[in-house]
């Protein structure tokens, strides 16, 4: 372990325990080297030196200084920090047994957690999942067993403000850019839900990802199928036909501003043949509480269907719907032509 003595920084008169009596004492400052998980983190460590005899001597009012590697990791890593998780349990009024429950740990890991020792990964991840309003919200609706009436009502109601204020600033900018022009066949004879896109973007990308050509794809197929199932589409999206087959129309900047609220993350993927994709990934669990019983089915279905197939496979499987043949480029598309859809 590296150390680096400074100079005293303060004298003062305290008990020695090695003199059993009052001497003076410096207070002296190291750097310490700890390694934490195989990383090594530099601290700085006080302590004082009895003047009489020599004897270091623990600074109590100091934090410990493995509490400070510890901290140093969270903040690298991006891990919740204790104060954080404390404030946030405290901001919901929610007591570590309850919130315990609903992350499937005990109340005992977690007020360790809260008291300062390093959560693993995984639980880590289950922290910043439950700490999105959306996905809180569909905790407390998992685990309604747990909690009072009258909390459980308090608890859905401020999560059901919180993500609405959340969608606000989304849903404007999207709703401003977006065709929602009326209520007709080409919106599936739904108005615009932007909360709904937003979700089903998040779902469809929540496993591995999903290419912005093959997402396209998976949009249109749960809208079309979920017309056909109900009568009406889940989003209200325009679709138009572009060389890749059906598309929402105006949709790169929905996806660029998820990115820019960090909804969604990208990677770009390169192919042998020079081509460049984008893969979208989910930053959080969908909230699939907006959704209904039916619409749920079809974008579950959709997303099993399509699974294993590729970008290629899926605009191929496409340019084979009447709603694509019976088209022409940049041609919007009519719901009405759910009826032929081909994914069943």
């Amino acid at each position: 372990m590296n150390m680096l003595t400074k100079e005293p920084t303060m004298k003062s008169t305290r008990v020695c325990p090695y003199c059993e009596g009052l001497t003076s004492q410096d207070l002296i400052f190291k750097e310490e080297a700890y390694k934490v998980r195989g990383e090594t983190f530099e601290v700085s460590h006080s302590f004082y030196v009895c003047s009489t005899c020599g004897g270091e001597i623990d600074n109590l009012e100091a934090p410990d200084p493995l509490d400070e590697a510890y901290k140093l990791y969270r903040d690298k890593k991006g891990f919740v920090q204790p104060q954080k998780l404390i404030d946030f349990r405290n901001k919901y009024e929610l007591t570590q047994k309850e919130l315990s429950h609903m992350l499937g740990f005990g109340a005992v890991t977690l007020s360790r957690y809260e008291n300062g020792a390093l959560q693993s990964d995984a639980h880590n991840v289950a922290l910043e999942m439950a700490m999105q309003p959306s996905s809180l919200l569909m905790l407390v609706k998992k685990n309604k067993g747990i909690f009072s009436t009258e909390k459980f009502e308090a608890l859905l109601e401020q999560l059901d403000r919180e993500c609405e204020s959340i969608y606000c600033s989304s849903s404007n900018e999207i709703y401003r850019q977006l065709d929602h022009s009326g209520i007709s066949e080409f919106s599936g004879y739904s108005k615009l839900q932007v909360n709904k896109i937003i979700e089903l973007i998040v779902f469809m990308c929540s496993l591995s990802g999903a290419l912005k050509t093959k997402l396209n794809k998976l949009m249109f197929y749960s809208d079309f199928i979920g017309f056909k199932k109900q009568t009406r589409s889940i989003t209200g999206l325009h679709y138009v036909h572009l060389p890749y087959g059906p598309v929402p129309n105006n949709f790169d900047f929905v996806y660029a501003q998820l990115l820019k609220e960090n909804i969604i993350s990208k990677d770009e993927v390169c192919y042998p043949n020079g081509y460049v994709g984008e893969n979208f990934i989910s930053n959080r669990e969908p909230d699939l509480s907006v959704f209904n019983e039916d619409e749920l089915e079809v974008i579950n279905f959709v997303r099993e269907k399509f699974k294993d197939f590729t970008s290629t496979d899926i605009t191929e499987y496409s340019h084979k719907e009447k709603a694509y043949l019976e088209t022409s480029n940049k041609e919007a598309i009519s719901y009405n032509y759910s009826k032929y859809i081909e994914a069943q």
